[in-house]
């Protein structure tokens, strides 16, 4: 952004600034422009390698929330030349013909705004997109649509939250098809993309399906994240605030982008162009205030209090613990950020943060592995960040030793407390 509209939207009306604000911050969808996509060098790398080569397609796997979407789509943005973007988002009951119905129709919507002069279509307006006319949808028809799309530029075509499809008939055609594309298809890459701890949870693995894995963002990439997007709203920020919205975030981007939009908003409002740490607290409660209401179900239901266990601080200590690239942490990991917490040795954490994976604890955790080998990992890691906002509560035994938080002054415990 040049100094000249840099200093035009400082001086636009509040109502302009917060547009721009939630146009430029998009918690609750994925990330569309190139300027304001951070982090996940690798994953974006190997898939940009598989666009390049015929009858190599991708399975986009990993941990809910981690932005598998966002990187799966926004690789148009980043190919060198033009690329022809398709994407179905998956649904319980989805078969192959249901699926391959939908991205047609996507195609001749894209080919009427075309039409109209709304947006610029890849493919021509004589495109034929029919498939399953009588009836199923064959493999043969689907991979003759990807030869049309391909014929003029390379297509991406992705099939989002796929692991949705419980249909085995489906995902075997799928995995045909892909193979089909070598001699049929060459210049058309499909893309399943979905929650699974493994690409195999998606669909079986073959020579021409590779496996990408994407995990968390960084603490680098989540201030690379909010930093991007703040020059695009023409903010700057105290380098604490960055921090600590890259820590509570705990490398989910939706959470990274709805706490730096709540805090920028915050400003906006102020007539200020400098985000300081007052404003991320009004970010973070508008953010709690919006949080889904299955996220806030589930922590009112883990945290109860009980006669012996102290719930809140061990589900703090759990959102804090150290994990491998696909989320899991041990209890021992559990027990030195607990200890942290509350400041003394807490006995039988391993029935307690066991407890957490039964159904009248919320189920909030899946466990993997028995003993010392157990494997634990949040459901829905939705939830960890709003596990952190809410141990910065008025009244939390916590935030005596919110040590966790970066840079947080005597001063501001004071008034946290107060």
């Amino acid at each position: 952004m040049s100094s000249t509209s840099t200093s035009a939207l400082r001086a636009a009306a509040p109502s302009e600034r917060h547009a721009r604000i939630d146009a430029t911050f998009t918690p609750n969808s994925p990330v569309t422009r190139r300027e304001l996509f951070a982090g996940r060098t690798q994953a974006l790398q190997q898939l940009l390698e598989l666009a390049a080569q015929p009858g190599r397609h991708a399975v986009v796997f990993g941990e809910r929330a981690t932005g598998k979407t966002s990187l799966a789509t926004i690789i148009p943005e980043f190919f060198d030349g033009a690329m022809g973007l398709v994407c179905v988002t998956a649904e319980a009951g989805d078969t192959f013909t249901t699926l391959w119905r939908r991205a047609a129709e996507s195609v001749r919507t894209s080919m009427r705004r075309g039409e109209r002069g709304l947006a610029s279509s890849p493919y021509p307006s004589d495109t034929p997109t029919t498939i399953g006319r009588d009836g199923e949808a064959t493999v043969a028809e689907a991979a003759g649509l990807l030869a049309r799309l391909s014929a003029r530029a390379p297509a991406w075509i992705v099939f989002d939250a796929f692991e949705r499809v419980s249909d085995a008939t489906t995902r075997l055609r799928m995995r045909e098809l892909a193979e089909a594309t070598v001699a049929g298809a060459p210049g058309a890459t499909l893309v399943f993309a979905g929650s699974g701890q493994a690409g195999d949870d998606l669909m079986s693995p073959s020579a021409s399906l590779v496996p990408v894995h994407v995990t968390r963002l960084t603490n680098d990439e989540s201030v690379e994240c909010v930093l991007r997007a703040l020059r695009q709203v023409a903010i700057v920020a105290d380098d604490v605030v960055v921090e600590r919205i890259a820590v509570l975030a705990n490398g989910l981007p939706h959470a990274v982008q709805a706490l730096a939009q709540g805090a920028a908003h915050d400003a906006a409002s102020a007539g200020s162009g400098h985000l300081e740490s007052l404003n991320l607290d009004a970010g973070m409660r508008a953010v709690l205030t919006g949080s889904p209401h299955d996220v806030r179900e589930a922590y009112e239901q883990a945290t109860v209090r009980a006669r012996r266990g102290i719930y809140p601080e061990i589900l703090l200590a759990c959102a804090l613990a150290p994990r491998d690239g696909h989320g899991n942490f041990r209890v021992a990991d559990v027990c030195d950020a607990v200890t942290r917490i509350v400041q003394r040795e807490v006995r039988g954490l391993t029935n307690q943060v066991s407890a957490l994976t039964e159904a009248g604890r919320g189920a909030v955790l899946v466990k993997q592995g028995a003993a010392k080998a157990a494997r634990y990992r949040f459901v829905d890691p939705r939830l960890e960040p709003y596990i952190l906002m809410r141990g910065l509560e008025e009244g939390w035994a916590t935030h005596h030793a919110a040590t966790w938080l970066p840079g947080l002054s005597e001063a501001e415990r004071m008034v946290r407390a107060a």
